[in-house]
């Protein structure tokens, strides 16, 4: 059925990691079932492949017959084995999702059940796998919200990781800035006191020297003009 291979294609974007290619795939499986030509007669009735459903099939209120009651046992043992082989698939599932695909298996296998038992006609068959699909669809509508609402979540905790890894990366550069900057004022302030205590040394020196210098001898010489006496030095 063409719904259940676009299922089939849907499934592995709900799983919760990368999956390398796996040597089973159930699309395969499904397509081999509705190809085999044990399943031509529940194929015709519920209008496999065709797009849209013809309205004859829909209006259809004819119940299964004996060989079509064959085909209906076919079809369901068919795509039951698909999925039991798909299992080793879908353990990476989110279980939500797995949840639904189970549902939607679980309610198809019960519509052919009762197309084979009568309890349904062929056009009711159709019209109850759409119902089926379309609760799927919901709720696989539901997950992508959800799952994109999550994406979104992860993005911005990243981004918020990022941008507080970036802001402890800047805040030790300017630790780091203002460290040397201390430094080296510290350095500066070293350097200051030495050239001070070098200057002083040398003007301590030079006045010691001036000091130790022997003075020149002074000549002196008086003279008396009545009262006042004169001195004059060389």
């Amino acid at each position: 059925m063409k719904k259940l291979l676009l299922i089939a294609a849907l499934l592995p974007l709900l799983a919760n990691a990368q999956q390398e290619e796996q040597a089973f795939k159930v699309g395969d499986c499904y397509r081999a079932v509705w190809s085999d030509a044990r399943a031509a007669p529940v194929v015709s009735r519920l209008g496999v492949g065709q797009s849209p459903i013809p309205l004859a099939l829909r209006a259809s209120t004819a119940k299964a017959n004996k060989q079509e009651q064959q085909s209906l046992e076919f079809v369901a043992d068919a795509l039951q084995n698909c999925q039991s082989l798909d299992q080793p698939n879908r353990v990476n599932y989110h279980p939500l999702a797995k949840q639904a695909v189970d549902a939607f298996e679980t309610g198809y296998r019960a519509i052919l059940t009762r197309a084979y038992s009568g309890d349904l006609t062929w056009g009711a068959v159709i019209e109850a796998n759409d119902a089926n699909q379309a609760a799927f669809d919901k709720r696989i509508g539901e997950l992508s919200v959800m799952a994109e609402a999550q994406r979104k979540a992860n993005a911005e905790q990243q981004a918020m990781a990022a941008a507080h890894a970036e802001e402890q990366r800047k805040a030790a550069l300017r630790a780091d800035f203002d460290r040397q900057q201390r430094a080296e004022e510290q350095q500066r302030q070293i350097e200051r006191a030495r050239q001070e205590q070098a200057n002083r040394e040398i003007a301590n020196g030079l006045l010691l020297l001036q000091m130790a210098r022997p003075q020149p001898a002074v000549n002196c010489r008086s003279t008396r003009f009545f009262d006042t006496v004169n001195t004059t030095c060389y």
